[in-house]
């Protein structure tokens, strides 16, 4: 029988592209393109894990190598710049469900085995949006924590998702469309447009007492990387003075809806709700097939998007703290099994 082995296929950018073009699952989060970004900003080391089942590449998991003196921690996704996903990508979609757990136990097994032997002491993984099964890294012994997000179907003519709006949220946006002055317009990512999000992003992180988590350089690096195949910048305007963003990434036919950001002195405007609105338009216009409202688990956030009838889907964060100690354990637990099996 074929069996699983672990590669850093690093090297080979064309073959990590390939396949996780090929399972529905992947996010540009997983993608080169987001992946250079984060390991040209970031001081860990990026690797791109293929497991093999014989010669056929069965999963990939993008990870991050943090060293601090003797601590090596790996992390997927990395936490910079707002990256919400990462973890392993699976090959099995379309298979049997015995077949389906054959290549995922014994992939993350191998993930697994492969990182003690690396002598990895800490991990830390945010699942893709939809997975389902965190069995396995339960049975490893992980801390397994569900997260959520929500997702919007775009595969509904204007007229129905119209109708699936509650029926306050559709009296703000029509009342926002009817007024005078306001513009709603795509922005191209020039120093100008990017100084002016990250002054209205600061505002808005300084309403809520939360300090910006990465640097406006950062921000430049992934707008001028990634627009216009994977991102574009929508605005609201009063007049000619800007009052809210919305920051949407791109990829295959998923929409994300990355970034927002509002000033104080024109919420009551309502501009987040009708850029949230073009975002719902430009996505059914465009045939993407869905949007992900990121921030379901922060209670004000979800408390304005659930508005939009969005979909709740589930996501894992999976982490293990020192896992040479867990494999002792692992091990005297394997041994004291087999003396009671014994009598």
């Amino acid at each position: 029988m074929s069996k699983f082995k672990v590669e850093v296929i690093n090297d080979d950018p064309e073959t990590w592209e390939k396949f996780i073009s090929e399972c529905p699952e992947s996010t540009i989060f997983h993608s080169i393109s987001w992946l250079k970004v984060l390991d040209e900003i970031a001081e860990e080391n990026l690797i791109l894990l293929g497991c093999y089942h014989g010669k056929e590449l069965v999963s990939a998991f993008p990870i991050f190598l943090k060293k601090e003196k003797r601590i090596r921690t790996v992390l997927s996704p990395l936490p910079r710049v707002f990256t919400y996903y990462g973890g392993p990508l699976f090959k099995i979609s379309g298979k049997r469900q015995s077949k389906r757990e054959f290549i995922y136990f014994n992939s993350i097994k191998s993930y697994h085995d492969y990182l003690i032997q690396s002598k990895i002491n800490n991990f830390n993984l945010k699942t893709y949006p939809g997975f389902q099964d965190p069995r396995m890294f339960q049975w490893l012994n992980f801390a397994v924590l569900p997260k959520y997000t929500y997702v919007i179907n775009l595969r509904k003519n204007e007229k129905e998702m119209w109708q699936s709006l509650d029926t306050n949220t559709r009296r703000i946006i029509r009342k926002g469309l009817s007024t005078e002055n306001i513009i709603l317009e795509e922005l191209s990512p020039n120093d100008n447009s990017i100084d002016v999000f990250w002054e209205i992003f600061e505002e808005s992180h300084e309403r809520k007492y939360i300090k910006v988590p990465f640097i406006k350089n950062e921000l430049k690096k992934v707008f001028n990387s990634l627009h216009p195949e994977n991102l574009e910048i929508i605005c609201g305007r009063m007049n000619d003075n800007i009052g809210a963003f919305e920051i949407n990434l791109k990829y295959g036919k998923k929409l994300y809806g990355w970034l927002a950001a509002s000033k104080t002195d024109l919420l009551g405007y309502n501009l987040p709700d009708l850029l949230c609105w073009e975002t719902i338009l430009r996505g059914i216009n465009s045939g993407y097939h869905s949007l992900e409202f990121i921030g379901a688990n922060v209670k004000s956030v979800a408390k304005f998007k659930c508005k939009y009838n969005p979909n709740l889907s589930i996501y894992y964060e999976i982490s293990k703290t020192d896992l040479e100690t867990h494999k002792l354990i692992d091990r005297l637990s394997q041994i004291l099994k087999n003396k009671i099996n014994l009598f």
